[in-house]
C-alpha cells in the first residue's frame, strides 16, 4: 500500500512542477487556475499520508495508531499554508531568495500549529523494525515527515521529500496571476519547481530501497514456511505415526528375537557330533 501512493505522491509533484515551469508562457489567468488546482493536490497528498491498512496509518511510522496528517481536509487553510501564502505574498519586495528561504523555515518547523504533520512523530521518527535472520533488524516502511532510506538532494530541502513536496505544492497555491508578469517570479517559479523536482527523485529512491526490502522480506517469509513445514513433517514421522501397523510390526519383531534366543539356547547344549 505503501508503494501505491508514493507512486500517486510522484506523479502529483511531477504534474505540478512541469505546469509551473510552463506557466510563463500561459496567460496569467493560468496560474490562478494553477493554483486552485495545487490546494486540493496539497489535501489529496496529505490524505495519501493517512492512508490506512486496517488499522494502521502505514505512514505513522511506531505511532502508527494516530493519523500522520491529523487534519488532511484542512491543511489549505491551516498555519502551515497560511505562513507560506504570506511570504510567497511577499516576492515582489521581498524577491526569489529570500521568499524561497522563508517557505523553507516554515516547511521545515516541527512547531505544533505550524506543522501539518502529528506532534507524535517528532522530528525523526522511528520506523518499526522486523528481524532479518542473523540477529539483525531492518526498518520497514516510511514515515510521512521523514525520509526512510536515502538523503534529499540540493541546498534547497527541508530534508524531507514529503515536506518539499508539500512546500512545493503550498507554494504554487499561493502564487496569483498578478505576480506572473513580476521580475522576480521566474526565478522563484524555477527554484519551486527544481526544488520539487529534487523531492520526486529522492522519493523514488527511496521506494526503491523500500521495494527491495520487502522483496527481501518476502523471500524470508517463504523461507520461513518452508523451514516450518520440514519440521512438521518431521514431527509428524515420529509423533503422529500409525499405532496400529507399528505395534504389528513390534510383535513381528519380538517373535523373530524369541526364536532367535531358542534357536542359540539350543545350540549351546549341542556336541560336536550333532554339528557334524
Amino acid at each position: 500500500m505503501q508503494q501505491t501512493a508514493l507512486s500517486s505522491i510522484s506523479k502529483i509533484g511531477s504534474n505540478f512542477m512541469g505546469q509551473l515551469l510552463s506557466i510563463g508562457a500561459l496567460t496569467p489567468q493560468a496560474m490562478d487556475t494553477l493554483a486552485a488546482s495545487a490546494k486540493q493536490a496539497l489535501v489529496q497528498v496529505a490524505n495519501l499520508l493517512n492512508t490506512k491498512d486496517g488499522s494502521i496509518y502505514i505512514f505513522g511510522g511506531q505511532n502508527s495508531d494516530s493519523p500522520p496528517v491529523p487534519n488532511p481536509n484542512g491543511i489549505a487553510s491551516s498555519r502551515f499554508f497560511t505562513s507560506i501564502q504570506n511570504a510567497v505574498a511577499s516576492l515582489a519586495s521581498n524577491g526569489a531568495t529570500a521568499t524561497e528561504a522563508a517557505t523553507l523555515v516554515v516547511a521545515s518547523s516541527n512547531s505544533p500549529g505550524i506543522t501539518p504533520f502529528a506532534v507524535g512523530l517528532g522530528a525523526n521518527p522511528a520506523l518499526s523494525q522486523v528481524a532479518a535472520g542473523d540477529d539483525a533488524m531492518v526498518a520497514v516502511g516510511i514515515a510521512a515527515n521523514a525520509n526512510g532510506f536515502v538523503t534529499s538532494a540540493g541546498a534547497d530541502t527541508t530534508g524531507s521529500y514529503m515536506r518539499d513536496i508539500m512546500r512545493g505544492l503550498a507554494t504554487i497555491g499561493s502564487l496569483t496571476s498578478g505576480q506572473v508578469g513580476n521580475a522576480n517570479f521566474q526565478g522563484f517559479a524555477q527554484a519551486t519547481a527544481t526544488s520539487m523536482g529534487n523531492a520526486v527523485t529522492a522519493l523514488s529512491e527511496d521506494a526503491g530501497v523500500l521495494g527491495n526490502t520487502q522483496a527481501a522480506l518476502a523471500t524470508q517469509a517463504v523461507n520461513l514456511q518452508q523451514t516450518a513445514t520440514a519440521l512438521t513433517n518431521q514431527l509428524a514421522g515420529a509423533d503422529q505415526v500409525n499405532m496400529t501397523s507399528t505395534l504389528a510390526d513390534l510383535s513381528s519383531t519380538q517373535t523373530q528375537l524369541q526364536a532367535s534366543y531358542q534357536l542359540i539356547a539350543a545350540m549351546k547344549t549341542m556336541s560336536l557330533a550333532q554339528y557334524i
